[in-house]
């Protein structure tokens, strides 16, 4: 994770995000998690760093943008992610959008698929998770064609994608969810 804090830190123009596992366990945030499943919906707007980060990154006329790929049935775990990341990041600033499963499977080949960061359009990091959604590495992809068919990728999903309200907008009309 320090490669990543160091580029979040360190680019120009942009960030963007692209985002595909229907659950991820990364321990700054399973504690929260745990109180979001029993009923406890808690964000402290100003404490957040990532929030910090945001709002920094668009005064300076950079910008973070993210594809949040959504699984074929929505769990707790995209409901806690909208709730208590997602709708704030959205309103400090982050551009983020939505995309089906489905979707990305009939647009993505399977060499580029996966989740990635990608910096200023020239530097990708390829994110590596187990099955269960735990952080194991991460990479900076340094075949050049790779990169940019990686960054072309990210363009056309974008293009596909849903703005984050559609993902809203569905999370409040569900009635029953699969909890992990």
């Amino acid at each position: 994770m320090e490669l990543l804090t160091k580029l979040l830190n360190d680019f120009k123009s942009s960030a963007k995000r692209i985002e595909t596992l229907p659950i991820y366990r990364v321990d700054d945030e399973l504690e929260e998690y745990e109180r979001y499943i029993n009923g406890v919906l808690e964000f402290e707007f100003e404490k957040n760093n990532w929030i910090k980060t945001i709002e920094r990154v668009n005064k300076s006329g950079e910008s973070i943008k993210r594809v949040r790929v959504l699984p074929r049935k929505i769990n707790s775990y995209i409901r806690f992610e909208t709730e208590t990341g997602y709708v704030p990041n959205s309103v400090a600033g982050e551009k983020i959008s939505v995309l089906s499963q489905t979707e990305y499977e009939n647009i993505t080949p399977l060499e580029l698929r996966g989740d990635f960061w990608i910096f200023d359009n020239t530097i990708v990091l390829k994110l590596n998770y187990s099955k269960e959604g735990e952080f194991l590495y991460s990479k900076i992809v340094k075949d050049d064609e790779l990169s940019k068919k990686i960054i072309d990728l990210y363009q056309v999903l974008e293009e596909h994608s849903k703005p984050l309200n559609h993902l809203v907008k569905i999370i409040r009309n569900i009635d029953e969810i699969n909890y992990y």
